[in-house]
């Protein structure tokens, strides 16, 4: 069932919060590190059976080490920990797949790729990976012309982003783009964007690695220089609002307290890290929207409506806006041992829709569902789609 409903225009709050913490981040690294788990799995269990066999490792959490951060240099003194959890198939046919091996080697990958600083002898890693409920692996193993949902959940997406939401989204991924000039800025970034009217508020937490910062006076001439292109970038985001942005306002100069990190990340010593407690599939957290609270990371891509659902709403959001123009947010909801292209429900709101508008949208969800959603599992496997 296709149902319409009205648009919240978030441009016409008086206030919107929009963050975005990338890749650095400890609950990036998190989503990352299972994300990756996610396509190893899968790319196993078809080389060794020929089909994607029952899994879902989206609990996966990061505990922080500790070290000692010094001008110039310091050094860790405690490795990160990693627990993963979840579930998964190990044995088919008598073929036995070790998934703590296939986990562990995801795990140092990612971390030499993302957070090479943090050397592996500081990872410390353990598997409680159990074999999957006998109900859920029945559901996945069925034969039919389209899996069967292996939860009843729903997903949320919604398109156009607005200048806020933009714009954060862009600063972080402008700051990381200058790390390849500024070796001092690590993958921890993380982007708090706060309007209020028409003045923005943009606080960007950057761990600064401190091999790349000799001194208390280097790091804050750095960090000021920093602040200057980060809000030079913003204004071009963000014409006719009045733009201010700060920098690791935890700073005490005063006290010599700054943030200053050996590997880049707050994951070596500050911050503990779990899936699903940052980014949504659209690479932002918007309070003022809208929004799954489902860890999309980790989860299967065949049958978990828990992530294609919500990769699905933000693609039908994106079609149907280029079809429209209109503003519009897409919910879909399932049950479990449903077929995925038949969910209960699917609403789709926009602003100040036309009988046309409404007729063009109904096309649309129809044929993404019987053409393009199945095509969600292959784009992840090959990633084309990132979910955090």
């Amino acid at each position: 069932m296709i149902v319409f409903d009205k648009f919240r225009v978030v441009e016409k709050l008086k206030v919107e919060f929009v963050e975005r913490k990338g890749l650095g981040h400890p609950d990036s690294l998190a989503d990352g590190i299972a994300e990756q788990l996610s396509r190893s799995l899968a790319k196993t269990y078809i080389e060794k059976t020929g089909k994607v066999l029952h899994y879902n490792v989206d609990k996966l959490e990061l505990v922080a080490g500790s070290s000692n951060p010094r001008f110039g240099g310091g050094e860790l003194l405690k490795p990160v920990f990693i627990l993963f959890s979840g579930r998964a198939t190990k044995f088919f046919n008598k073929q036995f797949i070790n998934l703590e091996e296939i986990a562990f080697n995801t795990a140092k990958h990612y971390f030499s790729k993302v957070l090479p600083l943090l050397k592996q002898e500081f990872l410390e890693m353990e598997s409680k990976i159990g074999q999957g409920s006998v109900d859920l692996t029945k559901l996945f193993s069925i034969k039919a012309k389209a899996p069967l949902a292996n939860d009843t959940s729903f997903g949320v997406g919604f398109w156009p982003l607005t200048p806020l939401e933009n714009a954060v989204l862009s600063i972080e991924k402008f700051v990381q783009s200058l790390r390849g000039e500024e070796k001092f800025i690590g993958p921890d970034v993380k982007v708090m964007g706060v309007r209020q009217g028409k003045k923005v508020f943009l606080t960007l937490a950057i761990a600064f690695i401190d091999k790349h910062v000799a001194s208390l006076k280097e790091y804050l001439s750095l960090k000021q220089e920093l602040q200057s292109r980060v809000l030079e970038h913003a204004k071009t985001l963000l014409q006719g609002f009045k733009t201010q942005v700060f920098i690791n306002t935890g700073d005490k100069p005063g006290k010599g307290e700054v943030y200053l990190t050996v590997t880049g990340s707050s994951v070596e010593a500050g911050d503990d890290g779990a899936v699903g407690r940052g980014n949504r599939v659209n690479g932002l957290i918007t309070p003022c929207r809208e929004m799954s609270l489902e860890a999309a990371a980790g989860k299967n891509a065949v049958s978990h409506v828990g992530k294609i659902y919500n990769i699905a709403a933000l693609q039908l959001s994106k079609q149907i806006f280029n079809a429209t123009g209109k503003q519009v947010g897409v919910k879909l909801v399932s049950q479990i041992g449903k077929p995925i292209t038949k969910p209960l429900t699917v609403v789709v709101s926009m602003f100040k829709p036309e009988k046309q508008d409404r007729l063009r949208a109904k096309q649309i969800v129809k044929e993404f569902l019987n053409n393009e959603l199945l095509k969600i599992n292959d784009a992840l496997l090959r990633q084309e789609i990132t979910v955090f």
